[in-house]
C-alpha cells in the first residue's frame, strides 16, 4: 500500500511534467547533475587544494562515510527502479543513464546532502548560506522524484541518513580539534566500515533472474567505484594530515587557481581514461575500484605532495634570485 501511494505520486509529477509541456525538464536535469560525482568531487578539490583545507578536509569525511553508508544499503535492500516497479512510471530519458543500478536509497541526494548540506553545518551562522544550502539540497532530492528515477522513500531515507552523518562528523571533527591525534581513529572506523561492506557485498547471497542481473551487474560497477574513490580519499586524507601539511591561508589568488586548475586536469584525465585502462586490465570491478582508489588518493595526498613541492622549489628560486 505505501509503495502505491509513492508510485501515485511519481504519476502524477510525471502527468505535471506531461501538461506542461516539460518545461521544468531543463531544470531540474541541470539542479540533479550537483548530487552526481564529478561536480562534488570538483567542488571537493577546490576547497581542499585552494580555498580552505580544513572545510575541505570535513566535507570530504561527509562525502566518505555518506558513501559508504548508501551503498552498503543498496546492496543490501536491493530495490529496483520506479519504471520496473511499475510500467505506468516514464523517467525523463536524460536522467536515465545516471540511474543504473538499485534505487534505494538515492545516491543524488546522499551526495548531496553530505556536500551541500556540509556546507551549511559549517557556516551555520551565516544565515544565507545555510538556507540556500538546505533549499538547494531540497531541490536536488526532489528532482530526482521530478524526474521519475527516484520513489519519496529513496529520497527521504537518503536525506535522514545524511543529515544524521552530517551531524555526527561535526562532532567528530570539534572532538579532533581538542585532540588531533584521534584521526587516525576516524580513519580507522571507516575502514572497518569499508572492509565490512565490502566483505557482505561480496558473500551474500542474491536471487537473480533476467533483468535482475544487468542491474545487479551496473550496481556492482558502481559500488566498487564509489568504495575505491572513498578508500583512496579516506586514505589520502590521513597520509595528507601526517606527512604533507600543506596550507590555503595567506596565499595568492594565482596560487590558489593555478593549484585548481592544473589538479582538475589530472583528475578528468584519471576519471575519464584512467579508470578505462585499469578496467581493461583488471575487469569491471576490480579495475573500477584501482582506477576509482587512484582518482582518490590524487585528491587529498598525491597532488597535494606535488604541488607543496613544487611551490617550495619556485618560492626557493625567487629567494635565490633576489
Amino acid at each position: 500500500m505505501f509503495l502505491e501511494y509513492q508510485l501515485d505520486y511519481l504519476l502524477w509529477l510525471q502527468n505535471l511534467r506531461e501538461a506542461t509541456g516539460g518545461i521544468l525538464d531543463t531544470f531540474f536535469l541541470s539542479i540533479t547533475h550537483f548530487g552526481e560525482v564529478l561536480i562534488p568531487l570538483s567542488f571537493l578539490a577546490l576547497i581542499y587544494w585552494s580555498l580552505n583545507k580544513k572545510l575541505g578536509e570535513f566535507l570530504i569525511v561527509v562525502y566518505s562515510f555518506s558513501l559508504i553508508c548508501n551503498q552498503f544499503l543498496k546492496m543490501v535492500a536491493c530495490i529496483k527502479r520506479p519504471w520496473i516497479l511499475s510500467a505506468k512510471i516514464k523517467p525523463v530519458p536524460d536522467a536515465i543513464p545516471q540511474a543504473t543500478g538499485y534505487s534505494f536509497p538515492s545516491g543524488h541526494t546522499a551526495g548531496a546532502t553530505s556536500l551541500w548540506g556540509g556546507f551549511a553545518i559549517w557556516f551555520w551562522n551565516n544565515k544565507v548560506i545555510r538556507y540556500s544550502m538546505i533549499i538547494f539540497v531540497l531541490l536536488i532530492a526532489f528532482s530526482r522524484n521530478y524526474l521519475g528515477v527516484h520513489t519519496p522513500q529513496d529520497v527521504v531515507v537518503s536525506f535522514v541518513v545524511g543529515c544524521l552523518i552530517l551531524i555526527i562528523v561535526k562532532k567528530i571533527f570539534d572532538f579532533i580539534d581538542k585532540k588531533p591525534e584521534n584521526d587516525v581513529k576516524i580513519y580507522v572506523t571507516g575502514l572497518i566500515m569499508i572492509i565490512f561492506s565490502m566483505v557482505y557485498v561480496i558473500f551474500k547471497y542474491y536471487h537473480l533472474s533476467g533483468e535482475d542481473f544487468i542491474y545487479y551487474a551496473n550496481q556492482m560497477k558502481s559500488f566498487y567505484q564509489n568504495m575505491g574513490c572513498i578508500s583512496g580519499a579516506f586514505t589520502g586524507w590521513i597520509l595528507c594530515r601526517k606527512f604533507i601539511p600543506f596550507s590555503t591561508d595567506n596565499i595568492s589568488v594565482k596560487k590558489k587557481i593555478l593549484r585548481f586548475v592544473f589538479g582538475y586536469m589530472g583528475v578528468l584525465v584519471l576519471m575519464f581514461y584512467g579508470a578505462q585502462t585499469f578496467m581493461n586490465d583488471f575487469g569491471v570491478c576490480r579495475g573500477s575500484f584501482i582506477g576509482t582508489f587512484v582518482t582518490g588518493i590524487f585528491i587529498t595526498f598525491l597532488y597535494p605532495f606535488v604541488f607543496t613541492r613544487v611551490e617550495r622549489r619556485l618560492e626557493q628560486k625567487n629567494k635565490d634570485f633576489e
